[in-house]
């Protein structure tokens, strides 16, 4: 999944119609291997955007959700599985990030410089800098070897379930991208997104401190695994012409863009919901509705994706559809964070609804 670098105010269709909607790039600055002046004095700079940082919260958060959820029952969290599932799921997703861009920016870089004009992206970032492309491959092979190795603690205390779900999920991660049977060239490639973004990681890490995930449990992973395809629908959004030469089987292309609008809005309806069933009734950790503050930040997003023709007013939607996520995590785990501190001391809540 290739995210915008950075969020920027929306254009619509209306703003930059037919012509306007690509906006021509300095040769200077898109050509491949042509480094800009920017790039050389920022390497540093330049190989954290390409890991996406953003799109590492997509991992961290289910991880952090689960550990907030077994302590408000009352469990005492045991510190090395779960700094190890933390370290384990970051290294993994850093690697699963560089793989997907070194092999986008190759299986794209013959198309012609009108069909590629994708500014914002971490593949258009790799061909203006003075990275080798290979490089970023073995970097990103590296940091998932790495991260698996980090998750042998998680292996040692939940078991052989976790053991499996570890391995299906370090697959998912290499051939999401890798191979030319790529997961992300079918229909299902956002359903594994969301199914390995949500209820995949909240079940390892909860079995990992002996513990099952319970309904509830469930809803909130449900709940997150949905907001983590909307990166994954902005993306096909985006992409679709490129996909098309390239002759992918994208949901986008296979059901039309008003199919895969109608999913990407049933997706964020659906995470709401599933927040207000895990979080509404009685015995319910209440504090999780502390995430419905972050809904304003998600009408830019859906609005691009919904509403923005193709060019670079859609170059932006990814970015703000993780800017959007990053708020939700960020009042989901507060909340979350507030009422284990305030129930610690009264037993734990009900586990199921």
């Amino acid at each position: 999944m290739d995210e915008g670098t950075r969020p920027r105010p929306l254009a619509h269709s209306g703003a930059i119609g037919g012509a306007e909607s690509v906006r021509p790039v300095a040769p200077s600055s898109m050509g491949d291997g042509v480094p800009s002046p920017a790039a050389s004095h920022i390497p540093v700079g330049i190989w954290v955007r390409l890991i996406r940082p953003s799109a590492l919260l997509l991992a961290l958060v289910p991880a952090l959700t689960a550990l907030l959820l077994l302590w408000l029952r009352g469990w005492s969290i045991q510190a090395l599985p779960a700094l190890s599932g933390l370290v384990s799921l970051l290294l993994v997703q850093a690697g699963a990030s560089l793989l997907d861009v070194y092999l986008e920016y190759v299986r794209r870089k013959h198309l012609p410089e009108s069909s590629r004009n994708d500014r914002l992206t971490a593949r258009a970032i790799l061909a203006r800098s003075q990275i080798r492309p290979l490089n970023v491959m073995r970097l990103g092979i590296l940091l998932l070897i790495v991260g698996a190795l980090a998750g042998i603690p998680l292996f040692v205390t939940g078991g052989w379930p976790v053991v499996t779900l570890g391995i299906v999920g370090l697959a998912i991660a290499f051939f999401f991208s890798a191979t030319s049977f790529a997961l992300k060239r079918f229909l299902v490639a956002d359903f594994i997104i969301g199914l390995a973004l949500g209820p995949g990681i909240i079940t390892g890490m909860m079995l990992a401190q002996g513990q099952m995930p319970t309904s509830r449990d469930m809803l909130f992973a449900g709940m997150l695994g949905l907001l983590a395809m909307l990166p994954a629908l902005g993306v096909q959004l985006r992409d679709a012409h490129e996909d098309a030469l390239l002759a992918r089987r994208t949901l986008v292309l296979s059901l039309g863009e008003g199919v895969v609008r109608a999913i990407y809005l049933l997706c964020l309806l659906g995470a709401l919901a599933l927040l207000a069933l895990a979080a509404l009734p009685k015995g319910a950790p209440h504090g999780a509705l502390l995430a419905f503050f972050a809904l304003p930040a998600f009408v830019v997003p859906v609005s691009g994706a919904l509403l923005s023709a193709p060019g670079f007013g859609r170059e932006q939607v990814v970015a703000q559809e993780l800017r959007a996520y990053a708020f939700f995590a960020f009042w989901l785990l507060l909340g979350l964070a507030i009422n284990a501190i305030l129930l610690r001391g009264l037993g734990p809540i009900d586990a199921v609804f």
